[in-house]
């Protein structure tokens, strides 16, 4: 029996090839309109860690090409009158941990928990008439 053997060609891209051809379809665009609940936290952060495992996964290949890739920020959209404290300490390890830089965008309140979310972010912004409370601790 004779064996055949295919030869396989790789494409050599250009840089501008590589990077179209590895262009995140991932949404980078997070809306957080809700108060802290364990629930609504744990949608928010498989979001981050979705995003994160994507760019780590880009990273790892264009490396492997000869250039390093820059991950586009997460924005995170924040109106929230808060809630529960310690879903919101789980979501600011996973935002500290994040490579990814994440942009706090506070659009309406950020109260109590969302506030401390929204200043845990990379870089922060926040719109004209937002409003910010934070409790005495």
């Amino acid at each position: 029996m004779k064996k055949v053997v295919k030869e396989v060609k790789t494409k050599k891209y250009t840089k501008k090839e590589l990077i179209m051809h590895l262009e995140n379809p991932l949404d980078r665009n997070i809306y957080f309109y809700s108060d802290v609940e364990q629930e609504t936290i744990g949608e928010l952060t498989q979001s981050i860690i979705e995003i994160e495992t994507h760019d780590k996964r880009l990273a790892r290949v264009s490396e492997a090409y000869g250039f390093k890739y820059e991950p586009q920020p997460i924005e995170l959209y924040i109106n929230s009158y808060g809630g529960d404290v310690y879903a919101c300490l789980g979501l600011i390890s996973i935002m500290k941990a994040c490579t990814t830089p994440i942009h706090t965008y506070v659009t309406g309140c950020a109260m109590s928990a969302g506030f401390v979310i929204a200043i845990n972010g990379h870089k922060r912004f926040c719109y004209s008439n937002s409003t910010y409370m934070l409790h005495q601790l």
